[in-house]
């Protein structure tokens, strides 16, 4: 029988079967039987004891599989399945990039979709869509004036953006801004190219432990045109690790510069067209959306709409670690990976909003062995660090590379 209680599942220790067992034996053989471990009569005991706990562990599996809380695994999916939640498998990181080409009315410079760009350490890119290079573009320099973008020599110079995949899944592909710098194939008219935000929405499978929060989301607030509703149904979508929607149901315009009656949506990670499309989806009719963004989406009946939303900025985060450490138990070699592990692992937990915690990086800088002392700095620039808290706006989202994290040891 289940040891069933007010409770829930009271499972039995091991030397509490096996006392069980001693009784039934001596109830049935007899006050003097012998039941040490050494005779055969305590061997027996002892295996039906184990026998008892494997069932056990069995049946208390069974019991915790029926709630989320409690059940992982396989289990852990099928019950998400029941509400049409299914976990996330490791994910591609996204990215805009910019770029520059030269301006020929006679020969157009062309992107075709799928150009691979990568960063030096060899982290390739593909892009989404096709772009074609036909004005010269401006920019602002330094001053505020507002320049016609040209060459070293003076040539014209066309600018456009375009939403690019890492081509390798995981959290690994989230590379800083102005990595992704190297043309993989000849391109006519190329010139240059670059990324001004981190990638971001790389994942690797969604843990246990994740795809609880988002069950529980999810029969919190269903997929639906509320506010809520919305945020969850674009979290569901693979790739998306974070969402923040602000609706301004007012008659004026909001804190934030937003029109009245209008959602603005901002989203980490995430392919566009998904995004676009899940949103229209869920959307309450003739919303007014905000956003820099162009989406397409179509209705049931095949008719197009326009649907806008933005990217959350990115704000990458330098850190620097001064350890001194026992030279005799500290590992030179394995020690100040794990540390940037452990720091990259804290970044991972960062939403949209979330302030970087001074406090919470000493954590990373003791988890070697050997570790005796940790003085930390960070900052938005490499060269302005200091011992405080980085704040974000309510749409950025703090980030951070393994070579953003510079560890300087001092051995005792």
């Amino acid at each position: 029988m289940m040891p069933l209680t007010a409770n829930g599942y009271d499972r039995p220790e091991l030397d509490d079967l096996r006392d069980n067992i001693n009784a039934m034996f001596i109830k049935y053989f007899g006050d003097g039987i012998d039941l040490d471990d050494e005779q055969t009569p305590g061997m027996i005991a002892g295996i039906l004891s184990e026998v008892d706990d494997k069932l056990e562990s069995l049946a208390q599996g069974v019991y915790n599989s029926f709630f989320v809380l409690k059940s992982s695994g396989a289990n852990l999916d099928d019950l998400a399945a029941e509400i049409s939640v299914y976990r996330k498998p490791a994910t591609n990181a996204y990215v805009y990039l910019q770029i520059d080409g030269y301006v020929d009315p006679d020969s157009p410079t062309v992107i075709p979709e799928g150009t691979q760009f990568s960063t030096p350490d060899g982290q390739l890119f593909s892009t989404l869509a096709d772009i074609t290079i036909t004005q010269q573009a401006t920019y602002v320099d330094s001053g505020g004036n507002t320049q016609p973008l040209i060459d070293d020599d003076g040539n014209p110079l066309g600018r456009q953006t375009v939403q690019a995949v890492a081509m390798d899944t995981g959290t690994g592909s989230n590379v800083m801004p102005a990595t992704i710098v190297n043309p993989v194939n000849s391109i006519d008219g190329f010139y240059a190219v670059t990324n001004l935000q981190a990638a971001t929405g790389g994942m690797d499978a969604e843990t246990d432990d994740a795809l609880r929060q988002r069950i529980l989301a999810n029969r919190k607030s269903a997929e639906n045109s509320t506010p809520n509703g919305i945020q969850t149904a674009i979290k569901n979508l693979t790739g998306v690790t974070d969402v923040r929607l602000v609706n301004n149901n007012t008659m004026s315009t909001d804190s934030y510069g937003n029109p009245p009656k209008s959602v603005h949506l901002y989203v980490i990670g995430g392919d566009d067209s998904q995004i676009s499309q899940k949103f229209f989806d869920v959307l309450p009719p003739q919303t007014n959306t905000i956003g820099s963004v162009i989406g397409m989406a179509t209705d049931v009946g095949g008719r197009q709409y326009t649907v806008l939303f933005d990217r959350a900025d990115t704000v990458p985060i330098y850190i620097e670690l001064d350890l001194n450490v026992n030279s005799t138990v500290f590992d030179t070699d394995n020690g100040p990976q794990a540390i940037k592990t452990n720091i990259l692992n804290y970044f991972d937990t960062l939403n949209m909003g979330d302030k970087v915690l001074y406090s919470k990086l000493f954590g990373p800088g003791y988890s070697p062995a050997g570790v005796t002392d940790v003085a930390v700095k960070l900052g938005t620039n490499a060269d302005t660090l200091a011992e405080t808290d980085i704040s974000v706006s309510d749409f950025q989202l703090a980030v951070i590379s393994s070579d953003n994290i510079t560890i300087n040891v001092i051995e005792n």
